[in-house]
């Protein structure tokens, strides 16, 4: 699978993105899929942490940021990272039916979610801005 089949692969409906979902690609190609069902953001990352101590190809995984105060719309926060290579995140911004709008990868909301994400999982990960 690659990054692209991965942002395909993720739900988001009128509820928003839940749960959570990650996908393992083995040293031996092959796929590990789970459903994040957690409500506390330091146990989705504890849970990809374990993935991440053993030997893997490719680690995706998602999480859902809420809107609020200057965040003016829902994302679904994309992570991506490839054995030996930092943390990549795509923020994929939704609307309240559920639809898709453009990815950000860069600006001044790209930058406040990175932050934002930053601190939810410091320090487990170094996590790279994905070049525009």
């Amino acid at each position: 699978m690659n990054k692209e089949e991965f942002k395909n692969f993720i739900t988001i409906d009128q509820k928003g993105h839940f749960p959570f979902q990650m996908i393992v690609e083995k040293p031996d190609n092959r796929l590990e899929m789970a459903a994040l069902a957690l409500n506390d953001v330091f146990l989705v990352y504890m849970q990809v942490l374990k993935y991440a101590m053993e030997p893997y190809k490719k680690i995706y995984f998602t999480m859902d940021l809420p809107s609020g105060r200057d965040i003016p719309t829902d994302f679904v926060a994309v992570h991506f990272k490839e054995a030996d290579t930092d943390w990549e995140l795509i923020l994929i911004p939704y609307d309240a039916q559920g639809n898709r709008l453009p990815e950000v990868t860069g600006g001044e909301m790209f930058e406040r979610l990175l932050k934002q994400c930053k601190a939810s999982c410091k320090p487990l990960f170094t996590i790279r801005e994905k070049s525009a």
